[in-house]
């Protein structure tokens, strides 16, 4: 088992944190108004998503396709 990491991605707190369905990606959204999606693996940030008019609230996946939704 792999030590426990402490990611430190949002100007301020995280609303919604979440697994893909294949646990291959973490999703982290804040009231910074960014969404996060990180690899699971390597624990880096694969991306930065900015472009939120409020900070968002929820993050899901749709297992059946594999997309993210956010809510603001």
């Amino acid at each position: 088992m792999k030590e426990p990491t402490t990611i430190a991605a949002h100007s301020s707190h995280a609303t919604s944190v979440l697994f893909s369905p294949d646990n291959r990606i973490l999703v982290s959204a804040g009231i910074d108004k960014t969404v996060r999606p990180w690899s699971a693996e390597s624990r880096e940030a694969m991306a930065i998503l900015r472009d939120h008019p409020k900070k968002v609230t929820d993050v899901t996946f749709a297992p059946e396709c594999g997309w993210l939704a956010m809510a603001a």
